[in-house]
């Protein structure tokens, strides 16, 4: 299967504050989770309540690096996964693709990728 992504992933927890942003108002309501991967391009980021297909999040990623980073993403997918031992509780990991992100910022992602990945080598 040919590989289809622009940027390499690292498997890694980055905690990501994030809120939905609504179509006529901002949702006040923010929430701090924790991505399943991230690249250049964007994040995969587990969340508690479930997040559709087209919504874009305003978020803020703080690197192990102390970096925090702005930005904005849409929702690309979304899937949802139990968790072992809690027979009711849904969690949702949603693709999310970079829409508004700086080159500096996109830069300084991809650098910490990189990186992690050169010392896993």
């Amino acid at each position: 299967m040919e590989e289809r992504r622009k940027f390499p992933r690292l498997t890694y927890n980055v905690a990501v504050a994030w809120k939905k942003i609504e179509r006529r108002a901002e949702n006040d309501s923010e929430v701090t989770n924790v991505t399943k991967n991230i690249s250049g391009g964007g994040i995969c980021l587990q969340v508690d309540s479930s997040v559709k297909p087209q919504d874009v999040l305003e978020f803020q990623i703080t690197l192990p690096t102390k970096k925090m980073i702005d930005s904005k993403g849409v929702v690309r997918w979304i899937e949802d996964f139990g968790i072992i031992g809690e027979k009711s509780k849904s969690r949702y990991e949603a693709g999310i693709e970079f829409i508004n992100i700086n080159d500096k910022d996109r830069e300084e992602i991809k650098q910490f990728v990189f990186s992690i990945l050169k010392a896993k080598q």
